[in-house]
């Protein structure tokens, strides 16, 4: 009976296991017992600091099934029987953090669930369980420089915590990983992809940021120029005046980059039938116009060796598809994405494109209800999107789970 991570004890005996209990805490292994009153009691007092910090979880349990898990080997599903017997048990918690390494996993977690715990606890299972895996091979992309600060003084305590509790030089050294750690959010994770990978697209390790609104403005007016003539007056042509054509040409071309349609997705758009006559001309115009308007924009991008924010997702989408683009030399096999529900669609297909590329497991995480970047083109079909794109990609479907405790 060696475990690599956790154990849990299910009506076994206490005197049987109190002393190696102690072991296996001592060496950085997680108990789970459940057991009578008397025994949680007993263990809690014996250790304290272990019992405070949840590395020891002790559950009365009434119910007669007996068994052992190890490393969440649940082979005989003893995890649904102690979630019924033990209301205090976070079975769906426990299931994420000890779901099979190789698996893609999708959390929808409500406020208060402890979903920054799961995701803490799963890095641990994984750096725990995975032969040879670095802290540098695990990506966490999250929206915001708080939320990454965040996570990364979590881990750093959580480590710190086994270090101190345990001894163990390898918590420290995990500690000193720790710091390579690529944690950022999903704009600086883009810009230094777009920097490393963009090079086949005349990008380069200069990469600047730039607004080019000027720019958009004057390919609109360059467009309206080529679209039309001189003969007949602009609202004959495409039943609006210049000024009102313009500015909805500009207010549909930004809803696509804030959906997060990409450049090539667009040439595949259905926009259906006017809904009268009067629109067909207006119609017309803005189908043809969109897509060009995006490549002529992407390439000036390219000559200017500089993206805008507000589209960097989706010109890294375009990076990574392009045939000239070399296979990215990165070291991730796991990326974790926090507040998912909060994604568009260029970076739910970026992060298919990095499974497909790496072989990488993604990790995600979010709540519907919580999304707030609906402005920016965020929606409630995250989930649903991402596990469409895998099933295209030909990988295997992420496991479902959902936290309410």
């Amino acid at each position: 009976m060696n475990p690599k991570y956790s154990i849990l004890l299910c009506n076994q005996s206490y005197s049987r296991y109190k002393d190696k209990i102690s072991e296996w805490l001592h060496a950085g292994i997680k108990v789970f017992w459940f057991g009578r009153l008397e025994e949680c009691s007993l263990l809690k007092e014996a250790h304290t600091a272990f019992a405070k910090r949840f590395f020891l979880q002790t559950y009365e349990v009434k119910a007669k099934d007996a068994g052992i898990i190890i490393d969440g080997k649940d082979e005989k599903r003893l995890i649904s029987v102690l979630e019924k017997a033990c209301p205090m048990f976070n079975a769906a918690q426990y299931l994420v953090e000890h779901c099979n390494a190789d698996e893609h996993i999708v959390v929808q977690a409500s406020a208060g669930t402890g979903k920054t715990t799961v995701m803490i606890d799963r890095i641990m299972y994984l750096m725990h369980t995975v032969p040879e895996l670095e802290m540098s091979d695990i990506y966490m992309i999250t929206f915001t420089n708080d939320a990454a600060n965040q996570m990364n003084m979590r881990l750093q305590d959580m480590l710190m915590d086994r270090f101190r509790l345990t001894g163990n030089i390898r918590y420290f050294r995990w500690v000193e990983q720790q710091s390579q750690m690529n944690i950022s959010t999903i704009h600086s994770f883009a810009y230094s992809m777009l920097k490393e990978y963009g090079i086949g697209q005349s990008f380069t390790r200069n990469l600047s940021i730039k607004n080019f609104k000027y720019e958009r403005k004057e390919l609109i007016k360059d467009m309206m120029n080529q679209k039309t003539n001189d003969i007949r007056s602009i609202r004959d042509q495409v039943g609006v005046p210049l000024y009102k054509a313009n500015s909805l040409v500009n207010t549909f071309w930004g809803e696509f980059a804030k959906l997060g349609i990409s450049h090539r997705d667009m040439d595949k758009m259905n926009w259906g039938h006017p809904a009268d006559k009067n629109q067909e001309a207006f119609q017309k115009l803005i189908s043809e116009a969109v897509s060009e308007l995006d490549d002529d924009y992407f390439e000036i991008k390219r000559n200017s060796d500089a993206i805008a924010l507000n589209d960097i997702m989706r010109d890294l989408q375009e990076v990574l598809m392009d045939k000239n683009t070399p296979e990215p030399d990165l070291s991730m096999k796991y990326l974790f994405i926090d507040e998912f529900q909060d994604s568009d669609l260029s970076q739910i297909k970026v992060a298919t494109i990095l499974v497909r590329l790496l072989g990488a497991r993604l990790f995600v995480v979010g709540d519907v209800k919580q999304s707030i970047y609906r402005f920016r083109g965020a929606n409630d079909q995250a989930f649903f999107v991402l596990e469409k794109n895998l099933r295209e990609a030909r990988e295997k479907s992420a496991r479902q789970f959902i936290l309410k405790k």
